[in-house]
């Protein structure tokens, strides 16, 4: 899995089309019992674009969102992505 509790992350996808959700920062805040995917339970300050089992959908500040959504923001991960993409001149 991507994500451990507590982590901080960015949504990096969706299985919503257009979702506005993209690019929110997320807590993750424990993992979430899931047939298929591994899931989380998610909180952020904003609401959520949050699909229901009926196929409704509401805003809310929790969500489950499953782990290949989800880019964890680590310290070391945010360096590492910053230097790769650095750019120097001679």
């Amino acid at each position: 899995m991507n994500c451990k509790p507590r982590d901080l992350a960015i949504i990096v996808g969706s299985g919503l089309p257009a979702d506005p959700d993209i690019g929110k920062i997320v807590t993750v805040v424990e993992a979430v019992p899931s047939e298929g995917e591994p899931c989380w339970g998610v909180e952020c300050s904003v609401p959520l674009l949050v699909g229901l089992p009926t196929g409704e959908l509401r805003y809310a500040h929790d969500a489950t969102i499953a782990d290949r959504y989800l880019q964890p923001i680590r310290g070391r991960d945010v360096l590492m992505t910053e230097t790769k993409h650095e750019v120097t001149h001679d």
